[in-house]
């Protein structure tokens, strides 16, 4: 959910004169029983009316987008009215399409206000996003709540983030969750988050963070199914055991659809590091992969780095917060973003990857700080990656070596037939660096006229008669 819009003074009384007003600045809402030390906006009050009231307003309201509701007992034991009228608000609203369900750790199973919330997500087919989170979801009923709200047409992005999702006979409940998502693909539906839960029960039962090895197995089935349309998918802090990552990093090989992956926290180490490196050589369609906070060294980032030397779609990757790393990191980077061993070697360097996040400035020192990576990531930006290659050929190459073009396509004799397609290459480099603010430095005008200049000098004879290089002469 984004951030919410700070209030004036953050008063209940405030904020339902904001939505009764239909403040265009008021997008967000948090509904709370009890008040917050936050200050973010949010609507607190023990009057059941006040809850009423609030549900009338939202009704009427065209500027909300998004509500947060905090689940606790008394909200319906004390307030049944109020809670319906607050429903009924919710249920007939025309611009919420995002909803967040903080179940503040009951089950769903037993407790009614949460089936009548998403009773009313249900109904409301304007609602794009559902975020459940803080549940308890331990059982076959509780996880049948949840799927009964999937079948959603216009549902874009579900996440069930923080709750227990432990579940008979040691499957989780997430895993029947991906199962139905399988089974039953939504065509809008293309985010799933199913971040920081817990695995196993109460700490004396022997809990762990983590989704379980049944749920690792759905959601690597769900990624390598060729009708699956998910796109991003977070599963950040949920402490994996290495070979549940491995069972999830494996599936990317066999992907085509995920754009975004968040693997954050999880214990990942060297091992799972290189069969990340093993998908990456193979997958061509994710573009953002965050690994921020494991236990991945030097080695591990390493092989990485090089498996996107053929990679056509990696634009982002966060390795920070790892082991510490060492200079060759950046090192192998830069190598594999412009090895500048030739201009054959920069034409066939990576051009997509835009950012690497691998320095912590607590452990980085101050001259660490800078390195040429942060210049050829910066020349990755342009979506034109011919022309991204071309800025690093003129930066890197500034002496091109014209005399290897002489006897181009011909057997030992000199001639013209280069010349014709240096020139055209000059012109395209030229509209690569049109929008660059900094195009002086590339100096392409200068070395257009050096290089038709070297071919004047060391082959007179031909360039005098050759017009095709639109010059005129006199003859030798």
């Amino acid at each position: 959910m984004p951030p919410p819009i700070f209030t004036e003074k953050g008063t209940s009384t405030a904020t339902l004169k904001r939505i009764k007003r239909n403040n265009s600045k008021l997008a967000n809402l948090w509904v709370r029983q009890c008040k917050s030390d936050d200050t973010f906006t949010q609507f607190t009050s023990a009057s059941g009316c006040d809850f009423a009231l609030l549900g009338h307003y939202i009704e009427e309201n065209t500027c909300l987008q998004s509500v947060a509701v905090e689940i606790i007992k008394v909200f319906t034991s004390n307030n049944t009215r109020s809670f319906t009228e607050f429903c009924n608000g919710l249920r007939h609203n025309s611009s919420i399409h995002k909803l967040t369900l903080d179940c503040s750790y009951l089950p769903i199973r037993d407790h009614g206000t949460i089936q009548d919330m998403l009773k009313v997500y249900m109904e409301n087919n304007n609602l794009t996003c559902l975020t459940i989170q803080h549940a308890d979801v331990y059982s076959m009923d509780c996880c049948n709540v949840i799927i009964g709200a999937l079948p959603n047409l216009n549902l874009e992005a579900f996440r069930v983030t923080g709750c227990n999702v432990s579940g008979l006979y040691s499957r989780s409940t997430i895993s029947h969750i991906v199962d139905e998502v399988r089974a039953h693909p939504l065509s809008k539906l293309d985010r799933l988050d199913f971040s920081n839960n817990l695995f196993g029960g109460s700490d004396i039962m022997g809990s762990f963070r983590g989704l379980g090895d049944s749920a690792c197995e759905s959601i690597a089935a769900l990624l390598e199914d060729h009708h699956c349309n998910i796109r991003f998918l977070n599963l950040s802090e949920n402490y994996f055991r290495h070979e549940d990552a491995m069972i999830i990093i494996n599936s990317l090989a066999k992907n085509n659809s995920l754009q975004g992956l968040q693997l954050r926290t999880n214990n990942i180490n060297d091992e799972c590091a290189i069969g990340i490196a093993n998908s990456l050589a193979i997958n061509n369609n994710l573009q953002g992969l965050d690994l921020d906070g494991n236990d991945i060294s030097t080695e591990g980032v390493i092989a990485i780095a090089k498996s996107l030397a053929n990679n056509k779609s990696l634009r982002v990757i966060e390795l920070m917060k790892n082991q510490v790393f060492d200079y060759v990191i950046m090192d192998t980077f830069s190598a594999i973003v412009c090895n500048t061993a030739s201009i054959h070697h920069v034409h066939s360097s990576n051009h997509t990857l835009e950012y690497v996040g691998v320095r912590d400035e607590d452990h980085w020192p101050e001259a660490a700080q800078w390195h040429p990576l942060d210049n050829q990531l910066k020349l990755n930006k342009g979506t034109n990656k011919g022309h991204n290659a071309m800025k690093k050929i003129l930066l890197y190459h500034p002496d091109f070596d014209i005399e290897k073009l002489y006897r181009w396509d011909s057997e030992g004799e000199q001639n013209l037939k280069a010349l014709p397609y240096l020139l055209s290459w000059f012109e395209r480099a030229e509209e690569a660096v049109a929008d660059d603010d900094a195009r002086r430095k590339y100096q392409i005008e200068d070395r257009k006229l050096s290089a038709v200049y070297q071919f004047a000098r060391d082959m007179p004879w031909l360039v005098a008669r050759d017009e095709s290089t639109g010059f005129r002469g006199g003859g030798g």
